[in-house]
């Protein structure tokens, strides 16, 4: 069942940003614009989550992988925990540049971190020095608060979703470039026109938006 107005307004994902600061490419998705806010057609926020939803089961019904490219600090946490419920790539922090046009890199980096984690576990380590071992587990550390989301990722993923099309404009780049299938979730300041099924116009700056998006188009 499609998410009504009433779920849209209540969780604010009518709200798009300043008029200032819109672009006139999203224009087709505006209701009105209140106290130079830009307000989003509720009708076209619920046709955009319900194709992004199909969309998503598509890919998992048929056995591909989900990859969220995310980097936003006020759902950093629970994006971790709502995808490693649904069984769902991510990045959540700092999230590596040219992370598709570099594949073996990310793979390479993505074994350094899994070996480092089973050697921790191993007796090796255990004989290790005192510094050797905090200095063993600060590297593992900082490999797995940019990488642990993807560690089970083999290849490239069947579906990316991007939220904040603005922000992180040069990953909506790079798989336009690579012709992987996508899905930008982004506000008012858009600056480009895209296919409807592969766009989600919303809020993106709202915990309760975002929370709401995601485990709509998850679940």
């Amino acid at each position: 069942m499609a998410a009504n107005t009433d779920q849209i307004v209540e969780n604010k994902l009518y709200v798009g940003g300043l008029k200032k600061f819109s672009n006139p490419k999203t224009m087709k998705y505006w209701a009105d614009v209140v106290d130079n806010v830009v307000l989003f057609n509720p009708e076209f926020v619920s046709q955009q989550l319900e194709n992004a939803r199909k969309k998503v089961q598509e890919v998992k019904n048929a056995g591909g992988e989900v990859l969220i490219i995310m980097d936003k600090q006020l759902y950093k946490d629970d994006l971790e925990s709502l995808c490693e419920e649904q069984g769902v790539h991510y990045f959540n922090y700092k999230v590596p540049a040219g992370v598709f046009t570099n594949f073996e890199t990310l793979k390479s980096r993505i074994k350094q971190m899994n070996e480092l984690k089973d050697f921790i576990q191993s007796d090796d380590f255990s004989a290790l020095t005192k510094k050797e071992k905090s200095s063993t587990q600060k590297k593992l550390k900082k490999l797995e608060s940019i990488y642990k989301g993807v560690k089970n990722l083999k290849a490239l993923p069947s579906l990316v979703i991007i939220v904040d099309g603005v922000y992180l404009s040069n990953f909506v780049n790079e798989v336009e470039r690579l012709g992987l299938d996508n899905i930008i979730v982004t506000n008012s300041e858009f600056n480009r026109y895209r296919d409807e099924e592969r766009l989600l116009m919303t809020n993106t700056n709202s915990y309760k938006s975002l929370d709401f998006v995601l485990k709509y188009i998850l679940k």
